[in-house]
């Protein structure tokens, strides 16, 4: 009796010898879960990566099954009131830190995980190293399920093929064997040109079979090596994608940067509008120090006319003479020192606003040079 298809076992894959069924090997390659907490599992799809020499991949998968035996080391002395100590936690952790640092080709192993790193190695929390282990491990799965599909595919039309193969030649030997058996058991005369017709026409499909078998496996190479190359169009798609996101938002955070550039340019305006209104009113204000200037000095001209002509008038009386010099000699001084302080208020006024004035015009220039430098 026929074993069913299903039951019957592989004998190989690639060159991992397996001994599987093909339900107990598409329960294994199901999913990505499946085919790495499985050991059979693991072994395979390691052998696959192997003949694609994909070794990004191998390094990924060296990794997960590193983070793997620690967590499940760890896990398993939990759950038997017992711990290992700190130190070789520690340990194993840094080592699987420059595991990841070496690590080139897998996105999901960034520098943030890094990070992580550091601050659980700090922390000396078990908890916090562990759970950098698990999302280490999660990571590298993530990244390995692109892959798998491909394997998964392959696996199960290899073993497909090999197993309906096999029962075709089976076939076709139990066919021959029950035709010679028929010509050796019955008393019947066959003629020799009859029974080398048949046997020709038995090589025949033999023949047949086998170009078909090679046709098939060639078949299934190309679909594997297309399923490759879909899942690395896939991929490159997906990065694509992503830089089309970081594109947009770098757009729109130089648009942002533009209507803050805008919004400058009218303040520098603003401020360039006071300046220029500020410079107005230091024209007007020198122009008032240059007329009391001039006031003054006409005043000061008058005195010294009218000093000259009362020294020049005739001499009255000696009181009257002393009276009259004294209060003209006190009235002179007192005007010259009352110009001589408004002089002076008015110069220090003068340079308090040429002061200010420089100041704008420094203040102005450093923003014309800052917007030419962000412009």
């Amino acid at each position: 009796m026929q074993t069913p298809l299903s039951k019957q076992t592989v004998g190989c894959i690639g060159k991992c010898t397996s001994g599987l069924s093909i339900d107990e090997l598409d329960q294994i390659t199901d999913n990505i879960h499946k085919t790495l907490n499985h050991p059979r599992g693991r072994e395979i799809f390691k052998k696959f990566l192997e003949r694609r020499d994909l070794r990004d991949n191998l390094e990924c998968l060296t990794l997960y099954e590193v983070c793997f035996e620690i967590v499940a080391e760890e896990t398993n002395f939990s759950q038997s009131r017992r711990e290992t100590s700190l130190e070789s936690l520690i340990e194993k952790v840094m080592q699987v830190k420059e595991m990841a640092e070496d690590l080139d080709g897998v996105p999901q192993i960034d520098m943030a995980l890094l990070e992580r790193f550091n601050e659980a190695l700090n922390s000396d929390s078990r908890t916090s190293l562990l759970s950098i282990l698990t999302d280490t491990r999660d990571r590298c799965r993530d990244h390995l399920k692109r892959v798998h599909e491909s394997f998964k595919h392959m696996t199960v039309s290899i073993a497909t093929s090999k197993l309906l193969s096999h029962s075709c030649r089976c076939s076709v030997d139990r066919y021959m064997l029950d035709i010679l058996t028929m010509i050796c058991t019955e008393n019947i005369y066959v003629d020799d040109s009859r029974v080398q017709t048949v046997i020709l026409k038995i090589n025949n499909i033999r023949d047949t079979m086998k170009s078909l078998e090679e046709s098939l496996m060639i078949t299934r190479r190309l679909e594997t090596e297309q399923w490759l190359r879909h899942s690395d169009l896939k991929a490159k798609n997906k990065t694509m994608m992503d830089d089309l996101r970081k594109a947009n938002k770098l757009n729109k955070n130089m648009l942002s940067m533009r209507g803050w550039i805008n919004g400058l340019q009218r303040k520098l305006l603003t401020l360039g509008d006071r300046l220029v209104e500020r410079d107005e009113a230091v024209e007007n204000i020198c122009k008032k120090y240059l007329s009391l200037k001039q006031r003054k000095d006409e005043r000061e001209d008058l005195l010294r006319a009218s000093t000259e002509t009362s020294q020049d008038a005739p001499k009255k009386s000696n009181g009257e003479a002393s009276r009259t010099d004294s209060g003209i000699s006190f009235n002179k001084d007192a005007l010259l020192r009352r110009e001589t302080r408004r002089s002076d208020r008015s110069a220090y006024k003068n340079c308090f606003l040429k002061i200010l004035l420089q100041k704008a015009k420094r203040s102005c220039e450093t923003s014309v040079t800052a917007f030419d430098k962000t412009a």
